[in-house]
């Protein structure tokens, strides 16, 4: 149990993290170069779903078996696989919750070319979950 909390928590300061520098970023391409940003540009606000929790709690349990079906492979191969694998936990997730709920807090635009799976995961995400899976392989162990 306390894996799977510390997994969550470890999974939502990422994504906050990850959405306040995204976010700040997709804000100041219009300012071109021009550092002198406003206050909603400094304040790097990020955000994540409560929903998110016990996904990225998931892990505790989920990554052993994905680390021994993956171990055999090199390096790079494995943490591309967990790319692939987060981007297919990320579809079913959304799924999920839009049969159970009828709401996928995260979905994103099907009008963008990288969005798949009714909106419940963009492919342009997958280096982002890559590096994200050979962060857990490097924490798992710590943790």
């Amino acid at each position: 149990m306390r894996a799977f909390l510390l997994w969550g928590c470890i999974g939502i300061t990422v994504e906050v993290v990850f959405t306040a520098l995204v976010d700040t970023y997709q804000k100041l391409i219009p300012y071109k170069g021009n550092w002198r940003l406003n206050e909603e540009v400094r304040q790097l606000k990020g955000h994540s779903y409560i929903w998110m929790f016990p996904m990225y709690g998931a892990i505790a349990e989920l990554f052993p078996y994905a680390f021994f079906v993956f171990e055999p492979l090199h390096y790079i191969l494995r943490i591309i696989s967990y790319g692939l694998v987060i981007i297919g936990f990320e579809i079913c997730m959304g799924w999920l919750l839009d049969n159970a709920f009828r709401v996928v807090p995260w979905r994103y635009p099907l009008d963008n070319k990288w969005t798949v799976g009714k909106g419940y995961t963009r492919l342009d995400y997958l280096p982002f979950w890559i590096v994200f899976g050979a962060g857990i392989e490097y924490v798992y162990p710590l943790v």
